[in-house]
């Protein structure tokens, strides 16, 4: 979040400073006091104070300000959106609500008066509240689905998981507690398609077990140690059970038909 206090001036995002950009973002702007003019495409938008415009980083932006104005610039990447259940479209900005701006406003100044570090359940808390607020001040006329929600909740703890699979300690706790949620709340996103967290947990790995025996060398205590299994002859019973053969035997006929 970015506050600004300006004199008028003129600023341009062209697509040289959008190349330059690793992951497209959404940016809410909000008027403070002032007004401003924000161009995207062919079309333009004058803000005036007490309300907002939601504009997308990759696309080319002009904003004008014509006389003092404060402004408040909260960005999240798109990414963000989708993981709590708030997919935001590409397309032209939207004048906010002002009853739904003012809540967003009112709990960002709340957030401001937090101590910096007020523990990971709170963070995670207050950044769902955070994405959930501009969704609603910002699109009012795309409501919050439900099953989009749990969906999208599915996804990023798949994505969270993916990328700590050599993590031996991972635990049903620590995925809950990054992604703000209780431990049933956890395993009731899995129940209702009929998986497990840990079942899921074990296919991942499985599956990294197999990539490496078709393409790397490392004996089984190895690739047990690498992803998570207690021993050689844990990792062989699983891999049995998922794919009807041993893991040796597994790797002599991928290499026989390589």
């Amino acid at each position: 979040m970015v506050e600004t206090a300006t004199d008028p001036f003129t600023a341009r995002r062209t697509r040289r400073e959008i190349a330059c950009t690793a992951q497209s973002s959404v940016a809410a702007l909000m008027v403070e006091s002032g007004e401003l003019t924000l161009a995207q495409e062919d079309r333009s938008w004058k803000v005036s104070a007490g309300q907002a415009v939601l504009w997308s980083t990759d696309v080319p932006v002009r904003v004008q300000i014509a006389q003092p104005t404060r402004t408040r610039q909260l960005a999240a990447p798109r990414a963000a959106f989708d993981d709590v259940g708030c997919r935001l479209v590409a397309g032209p900005p939207h004048i906010a609500r002002l009853p739904a701006l003012h809540l967003l406003r009112s709990f960002l100044d709340s957030l401001a008066a937090l101590p910096a570090f007020c523990g990971r359940d709170m963070e995670v808390a207050a950044r769902n509240a955070v994405l959930e607020l501009m969704w609603g001040a910002l699109r009012p006329d795309l409501p919050l689905d439900p099953q989009a929600l749990r969906i999208s909740r599915r996804a990023a703890v798949e994505r969270f998981v993916d990328a700590r699979l050599d993590d031996p300690q991972l635990s049903v706790d620590d995925v809950a507690t990054a992604h703000g949620l209780s431990t049933r709340s956890l395993a009731r996103l899995f129940h209702e398609s009929g998986d497990t967290f840990s079942g899921v947990l074990r296919a991942k790995r499985l599956a990294r077990v197999r990539e490496d025996l078709i393409t790397g060398v490392l004996p089984l205590d190895a690739l047990a140690r690498r992803w998570g299994f207690v021993d050689a002859s844990h990792l062989t019973r699983r891999f049995r059970s998922a794919y009807g053969m041993p893991p040796h035997e597994y790797r002599m006929r991928a290499r026989t038909a390589g």
